[in-house]
């Protein structure tokens, strides 16, 4: 029989599916025999979404079921709709400039060895492509708060790769935690990069591809015609469907302008849809620049003193968007170097500062 501790959460869990997604994911969970998930959703469109949860606990009050299982059914939820939390991506180093690059199983029980030196926790590991999703239920306190999401903390993690993204931890967690993981990977440090948004496959991108970004990305997403290194002139690209939906009795003057645009536009972001991030943060310490616009604020200028300001763009997809100004001409060329490399920066909070002048010799 299943616990009646866990009835409440299981019923919980499963609401929080589509009614027509319960199906596939009872499948990939695998508690639930295959004819008895049939039978309750026999004619599952003609049954109300509580009366489908419903028949699912009692298939389930069948078996024994455990926390564990709970806990595999929250992780399935979370990794289909990652969107619906904040992640945070975290650089693994060690002295050999390696780590170890353990499998699901080999990660699960290392890990589970390192985090009972700190908390009591149930523990599940789940491979998805190539990342291993993790889920980490701390147990503290009365039971009833063993499914608070603030006890609950999940990471993603490619093991070929020096990145771990986290969802938020709890500060009396934090320390703990990051030793374990450091323990389990036998590495020196876990540093918390400024990068951070909603989009675990973007942050992903982001961390693992800092390099082949923007124009780059072309190479590394297969879009190139032919050898780059030929001197044949590649392929004309046919032209955007935008242009072909266009009245043919309605002509662009600035035909030439436009293609101009489009071209900047693609070498500083390629032609792929940008990574998924929600915000970009400026904090300028810079000293004032603006005395055309402003003349009484020359004073300010001349004083050397900083002048500090906050800049923050936010929106689905803020590369995406500003790719989107520069191919209608709404931003002036060439972008300054913080924002034409946000791709390949790593992080999305920055602090712009002025140079710092070298002392003379001798001081």
């Amino acid at each position: 029989m299943i616990a009646v501790d866990f009835v409440g959460a299981l019923r919980k869990l499963l609401r929080r599916f589509k009614h027509d997604k319960l199906a596939s994911v009872v499948a990939e969970w695998g508690v639930i025999e295959k004819h008895t998930a049939k039978e309750v959703f026999q004619n599952q469109t003609l049954k109300t979404k509580k009366a489908v949860v419903e028949g699912l606990l009692d298939a389930c009050k069948e078996k024994q079921l455990t926390k564990k299982n709970v806990a595999e059914l929250d992780l399935i939820y979370n990794y289909h709709h990652s969107e619906s939390k904040k992640w945070s991506v975290f650089e693994l180093h060690s002295k050999s400039g390696q780590h170890d690059a353990l499998q699901t199983k080999e990660f699960g029980a290392k890990l589970r060895e390192q985090l009972n030196f700190y908390f009591k926790h149930d523990l599940c590991v789940k491979k998805v492509d190539s990342a291993l999703w993790i889920r980490i239920g701390i147990h503290e306190g009365a039971s009833s708060q063993l499914w608070l999401p603030s006890n609950v903390i999940y990471m993603v993690h490619h093991p070929q790769s020096h990145y771990i993204i986290f969802s938020r931890i709890k500060v009396s967690h934090k320390d703990y935690l990051m030793q374990a993981v450091l323990n389990t990977l036998q590495c020196t440090e876990i540093k918390e990069l400024q990068l951070t948004g909603q989009s675990v496959t973007s942050l992903a991108d982001l961390a693992l591809n800092r390099q082949s970004q923007g124009g780059f990305a072309q190479y590394r997403l297969n879009q190139v015609h032919g050898n780059p290194l030929s001197r044949r002139s590649q392929r004309k690209r046919k032209a955007s469907s935008e242009i072909d939906l266009v009245d043919v009795a309605v002509t662009n003057e600035n035909i030439k302008e436009r293609e101009k645009q489009e071209k900047q536009a693609e070498d500083v972001f390629g032609r792929h849809r940008q990574p998924k991030l929600q915000k970009l943060e400026y904090r300028l310490e810079t000293r004032f620049r603006g005395t055309n616009h402003a003349p009484a604020m020359a004073l300010h200028q001349q004083s050397g003193t900083p002048f500090k300001c906050y800049v923050k763009y936010e929106g689905p997809s803020v590369l995406e968007g500003i790719k989107g100004l520069c191919n209608k001409g709404l931003a002036s060329y060439p972008l300054p170097y913080h924002i034409s490399n946000a791709h390949s920066l790593g992080k999305n909070h920055f602090v712009l500062a002025d140079k710092k002048k070298p002392s003379p010799k001798g001081k």
